[in-house]
């Protein structure tokens, strides 16, 4: 019963490793190629102070705009 238990536990922790490496895996994309970014959260990228209402989604819009000139926005 015991080395059932192991088993099971070594399984759900290598199964969360995995989940956590695949959530974190693309993260450094942009810096690895040199290119200006924010760093994001697993999962929520970005997101997180509009998911949390600490501002709006215009707002960080707006802050990441100014914060990249030139590289952030919507082109045609």
């Amino acid at each position: 019963m015991e080395l059932i238990g192991l088993l099971l536990l070594t399984t759900l922790l290598l199964c969360l490793i995995s989940i956590y490496r695949w959530a974190t895996g693309s993260l450094d994309y942009w810096q690895k190629r040199g290119i200006p970014y924010v760093p994001a959260l697993p999962a929520v990228g970005n997101f997180w102070s509009v998911l949390s209402g600490r501002i709006c989604q215009a707002h960080l819009y707006r802050d990441l705009y100014h914060r990249f000139p030139g590289l952030f926005g919507s082109h045609q």
